[in-house]
């Protein structure tokens, strides 16, 4: 969905998306052999897991940016659950290009189970 939205954004030649293990920090720099030639790490200010991650690509000699999110509302996981449940739709939270995948690969149906069981609506 990050590639459908960037290339709908005319910012798929500017930007690589790559999977870094979150949960295993001592195997992020296994990512390099998915990097472009040159690159910059970016991430955000809204966790404090961020910071952390900019220390460790640093510690790999790694370019890195920590964008400044701080005068943004940051919508969490938890909120957007709740949202949908509350029977807002999924749309508003998502670009319009991803749409016809997100429903392509049955993602509502799916987002909507697992919100009920995240925040207790059933099992």
């Amino acid at each position: 969905m990050v590639r459908i939205c960037l290339a709908a954004l005319r910012l798929d030649g500017r930007v690589t998306s790559v999977f870094v293990p979150y949960l295993r920090p001592h195997e992020w720099s296994r990512t390099k052999l998915y990097l472009p030639s040159s690159f910059v790490m970016c991430t955000t200010n809204k966790d404090s897991d961020d910071v952390d991650k900019v220390r460790a690509w640093e510690t790999f000699g790694w370019k890195s940016r920590l964008i400044d999110v701080s005068d943004t509302d940051i919508l969490s996981s938890t909120a957007f659950r709740l949202a949908i449940l509350s029977g807002r739709d999924w749309r508003e939270f998502m670009h319009e290009s991803i749409h016809e995948y997100f429903t392509c690969i049955d993602g509502p149906a799916r987002f909507l189970r697992s919100a009920a069981l995240a925040n207790g609506h059933g099992r």
